[in-house]
C-alpha cells in the first residue's frame, strides 16, 4: 500500500499524510473520519468531492492495501 500511496496519492494528500490538496490522514485522522474500512475503500474506489475515483485504475486488492497503509502506516 505504501508504494501505491507514494505513487498516486502523496501529491494530493502529502507524503506523510499531512494534507495539502486533500484532508489530513496521518495521526489516526483517517480512522476518525472513516471508522468503517469499507466506507473509506468506497471513497477511494468511487471518489467524492475533490477526491478522484481510483476504481478504474486500482484493483480491489490495491485499494484495500492503500487504505490499510493510510490507517496503519501514516
Amino acid at each position: 500500500g505504501r508504494d501505491i500511496y507514494q505513487a498516486d496519492c502523496a501529491r494530493r494528500d502529502g507524503g506523510s499524510g499531512g494534507g495539502g490538496g486533500g484532508p489530513e490522514l496521518s495521526g489516526g485522522r483517517v480512522v476518525e473520519r472513516f471508522p468503517n474500512v469499507a466506507d473509506q475503500e468506497a471513497v477511494v474506489r468511487d471518489g467524492r468531492g475533490t477526491m478522484p475515483a481510483w476504481g478504474n485504475k486500482l484493483s480491489d486488492e490495491e485499494i484495500a492495501a492503500v487504505v490499510r497503509y493510510t490507517r496503519e502506516g501514516l
